[in-house]
């Protein structure tokens, strides 16, 4: 159960980084001892940067990147939760209950998935 703003997002770069670093640790070990350290260190990196990739990395990357676009074009703000605390706050637009959910019936209705 989530508890915290963004918990998902920093679960799936702790996921990563542990992922990633002990592939990465490990592959580099193997090949540093049979082909240099040289070689280990290169490949543990490309490989430990590959699995935290694949292991949440990308998911976090792609997540940011969306998360900027949509603030340069003035679309959406960086930080939702100080956002959706002023619209329940300050406004009235919202209802902290768990989650955020619209006061008004007629918002409620307008959206409901199709």
């Amino acid at each position: 159960m989530k508890t915290r703003p963004n918990q998902g997002l920093w679960l799936s770069v702790r996921n990563a980084l542990r992922v990633g670093g002990g592939f990465g640790l490990i592959i580099g070990l193997m090949i540093g001892l049979l082909g240099g350290a040289g070689n280990g260190l290169s490949y543990g990196f490309l490989s430990g940067l590959c699995a935290g990739l694949w292991y949440g990395g990308l998911d976090v990357l792609q997540h940011g990147i969306v998360r900027l676009l949509l603030y340069f074009r003035g679309d959406a703000p960086l930080n939702y939760d100080r956002f959706l605390d002023y619209a329940a706050d300050e406004l009235n637009f919202l209802q902290k209950v768990g989650g955020y959910v619209f006061i008004h019936r007629y918002l409620l209705a307008s959206h409901r998935p199709v």
